[in-house]
């Protein structure tokens, strides 16, 4: 008796989600807000997954040095910023910098 099926379901409905926030004095009402927010400035975005990508990669947190190191090799398009682009930039960074 692992699956029991209950035709009014498990979950009872609760109230509505307040959605709406503030982000350095920008203020949104929604997910769609919150999404043009993050996506308004893609270099930011970029820069913490990489940080954070490093991070994973290299067991230790990045100095100052290599997280503006980090920043300079996001590119200004944000076309040209892809995660794939962001991933090898970061492992061929690590790998770089690990045997200077």
């Amino acid at each position: 008796r692992t699956f029991t099926y209950r035709i009014g379901g498990f979950y009872s409905e609760a109230g509505q989600v307040d959605a709406s926030g503030e982000i350095d004095d920008t203020e949104f009402e929604d997910i769609f807000g919150l999404k043009d927010f993050l996506l308004s400035d893609h270099r930011k975005i970029a820069y913490n997954f990489a940080k954070k990508f490093f991070e994973y990669a290299n067991g230790y947190t990045p100095s100052l040095r290599q997280r503006l190191d980090l920043y300079d090799r996001i590119p200004t398009d944000a076309i040209d910023c892809r995660m794939k682009d962001l991933i090898t930039n970061v492992l061929i960074y690590s790998f770089t910098q690990e045997y200077k």
